[in-house]
């Protein structure tokens, strides 16, 4: 045929039956069902799969309707459904809210399946093409895997042992609720905490190299340190603990579970057993000079050392919320301890609330120490308190706890250069950015003693100060000032 010559009928009409025999292989070798109908929804189209899918010949389904193979509650809007697709001018969608509906098959079993409908036009018929996928193995599965991991989740959730899990890198990812009320801590705290939060400080050094040493072994499970290990709980109290820990695989990813059973109560009774058998003859005497020791030093903490002991106690009440464990322990000692120390708490707490000034929370650091500034400065004659800071600085806000540390080293770096370094005048230089921030405190005095001794009954000294700074990650210094007298600087960094 030469160019630009129409093809023969004869060839067009064989064309046409070769597409139309492809399309047909193509039809009845799907594995999904493909089912086509007509305007007014009755089946003109089903193909192999279908029968196979919904138990019935294309014979019989032909002309039929498409609710027919579809339950009873879904007939009236599916008829619906497909006018208003059929007005929209969309060609292709999912069918049902994410693409999952149910099916009806001849012998009347419910099964659920994936759809997706489209529609074309032909020479002014409309004709919907939907294709089906039967689901039922794979919603089968998930159901049976969700029962799994709620039998599971119940079984970790009712176990009286704590169960905590951890990634390869020892960030917690379960914490169950025998964890919570053995460590004081909510699941919701602990998610994503490095593990070694809960053991005490001296043995955290060399929990990433055995952790590790674990991964990297072709070990599944065993026993943590000699069977027993230590722990701590919020409030800083140690534990004893039994545990062993495991390792899985899931999707790939590497989980550490380690099971922990709290036997701090048998592990004292056990020493408190031992210490009586061995040393029962010297038992008392060692108790009486222990006892005596401790009057002495809590004398001397009172005396020199209050403000220290404040500043301990308020770091840890601030890092710990204080909560009621509704200890159920025989043990009479154990009781008492535990009355001893709530009362200790409420009373540090209303300390703590007399001595924290109120425009700190409200207003932020900058007022905070304007206020006090001024204060003074009303009730002290002969010394000028002055604050520097720019505008945009003042208004900046950082975290409480930061805020209130950075106050109390200046209020107590002021009153050492009025009531030591006799200063004629105190300059407080605030600035910062958003993440950062410097307090300075120049005097121009003779200088004031820079050790321990600075500390005072209600005061911190140049000891309180640093261990405060250091408590939120500051640097702290304390050195003579280029221009005589004395320069107290904190600096402080939001760590990335």
């Amino acid at each position: 045929m030469k160019p630009g010559q129409t093809p023969p009928a004869q060839e067009i009409q064989s064309g046409f039956a070769h597409s139309e025999a492809r399309l047909k292989a193509l039809f009845e070798s799907a594995m999904d069902g493909i089912v086509t109908i007509d305007a007014t929804q009755r089946i003109v189209m089903f193909n192999k799969a279908a029968e196979h899918m919904f138990r019935c010949d294309a014979a019989t389904a032909l002309g039929q309707p498409i609710t027919r193979f579809m339950p009873e509650r879904f007939r009236a809007h599916h008829e619906s459904y497909v006018e208003n697709f059929g007005t929209t001018g969309v060609t292709m969608r999912r069918m049902g809210r994410i693409g999952a509906i149910s099916g009806l098959r001849a012998d009347g079993e419910e099964f659920p399946i994936e759809a997706s409908i489209s529609q074309v036009d032909l020479d002014g018929h409309k004709l919907f093409t939907v294709i089906l996928r039967d689901v039922t193995e794979r919603v089968r599965d998930e159901q049976r895997l969700r029962e799994q991991q709620e039998t599971l989740a119940a079984v970790i959730d009712a176990a009286s042992d704590a169960v905590v899990s951890c990634d390869k890198d020892g960030l917690i990812v379960l914490f169950n609720p025998a964890a919570e009320r053995i460590f004081g801590r909510t699941a919701a705290s602990m998610l994503g905490q490095p593990l070694d939060v809960l053991m005490p400080g001296r043995y955290r050094d060399r929990h990433g190299g055995d952790l590790q040493g674990f991964v990297d072994s072709e070990v599944t499970r065993r026993a943590m340190g000699a069977g027993r290990v230590k722990g701590v709980r919020s409030d800083g109290e140690e534990l004893e603990l039994e545990a062993s820990i495991s390792r899985s695989v899931v999707n790939g990813r590497l989980t550490l579970t380690a099971i922990l059973r709290d036997v701090t109560q048998r592990a004292r009774a056990e020493a408190a057993l031992l210490r009586y058998q061995s040393e029962l003859s010297d038992l008392t005497q060692r108790l009486m000079h222990q006892e005596k020791e401790t009057t002495r030093q809590l004398a001397q903490a009172l005396h020199d050392q209050l403000g220290q002991t404040l500043t301990a106690i308020r770091l840890t009440f601030d890092a710990t919320p204080v909560r009621s464990t509704g200890s159920t322990s025989a043990d009479p000692a154990s009781q008492r301890l535990g009355q001893l120390i709530d009362q200790a708490i409420r009373e540090v707490r209303q300390v703590l609330v007399d001595l924290r000034p109120p425009l700190l929370d409200d207003h932020g650091l900058a007022a905070a120490l304007d206020n006090e500034l001024q204060s003074r400065d009303r009730l002290l004659a002969g010394v000028d308190l002055l604050l520097e800071v720019e505008p945009e600085v003042a208004r900046l806000r950082w975290p409480a706890d930061i805020e209130y540390a950075a106050f109390m080293v200046a209020r107590e770096a002021t009153s050492n250069a009025i009531q030591h370094a006799r200063a004629s005048l105190v300059r407080v230089v605030l600035t910062g950015g958003e993440r950062r921030f410097r307090v300075e405190v120049i005097d121009d005095g003779q200088g004031w003693p820079l050790n321990a001794q600075n500390a005072r009954p209600g005061h911190l000294g140049v000891v309180g100060m640093r261990e405060r700074a250091l408590a939120i990650g500051a640097h702290f210094t304390v050195k003579p000032n280029a221009g005589g007298g004395t320069l107290v600087c904190l600096d402080w960094e939001e760590s990335s």
